[in-house]
């Protein structure tokens, strides 16, 4: 059931599922337990891209779908490494409740300025500074999440840029966003935790960069 929630948690918003369960991982001995669930918070927004590229850009899913199985399956299995490991002996009766509007107007037009924003500084960066301007305002975007990041990309595959580096950005910014997500783990929550999280990060974006070399 903890693992179930933290996985739906992913679907809404990784990041900030990846800080609650830092959080209670200064209150509680169960850090792998903590770890994998975040893990799999963070593997519900790697699923999420086959929605958001998918109808922008089909032929740009196809050619990278296989590095995306390769990081959900990467995951899942870390996920799977975590919350299986013993954890000490320890009853602990935690009950938290969360309240909450499910739906709102505020997240979506958040997103709609952020998009708009990150496809103006990524264009006006690709013209003047090229494709390392282009990377680096993309990395800088995604502390924020991949998402709007993720759409512009989509919709420049094929076109403005080319699939392989649409992808190799991809990666870099999935990789930028998983690190400031540990960044932020190290400073809300246990340092057990946070260097355990880092691990799992690591493992994902340099299993997931494998497919590079078949585009």
């Amino acid at each position: 059931g903890f693992a179930l929630t933290s996985f739906i948690a992913g679907f809404v918003s990784s990041t900030s599922a990846t800080q609650s369960l830092a959080q209670r991982s200064k209150k509680t001995s169960f850090a792998s337990h903590l770890v994998g669930a975040a893990v799999l918070a963070n593997l519900a927004s790697f699923l999420q891209i086959f929605l958001l590229v998918g109808p922008l850009n089909p032929k740009w899913l196809v050619s990278i779908a296989p590095g995306i199985l390769i990081m959900i399956f990467t995951a899942g299995l870390i996920s799977m490494i975590f919350l299986k490991k013993k954890e000490p002996e320890k009853q602990e009766k935690e009950q938290e409740a969360t309240t909450g509007k499910i739906f709102s107007l505020m997240p979506a037009l958040k997103f709609a300025c952020i998009l708009i924003v990150i496809k103006i500084v990524t264009k006006i960066c690709l013209i003047l500074f090229g494709q390392s301007g282009f990377i680096i305002s993309s990395i800088i975007a995604s502390f924020a999440g991949i998402d709007a990041t993720l759409v512009n990309l989509a919709e420049m595959a094929g076109q403005t840029i080319t699939f392989k580096f649409a992808f190799i950005t991809f990666l870099l910014v999935n990789a930028s966003n998983l690190l400031s997500k540990t960044i932020y783990s190290y400073l809300q929550g246990s340092r057990k935790f946070a260097f355990k999280f880092l691990a799992a990060v690591v493992s994902i974006v340099v299993v997931s960069s494998v497919w590079l070399f078949f585009i």
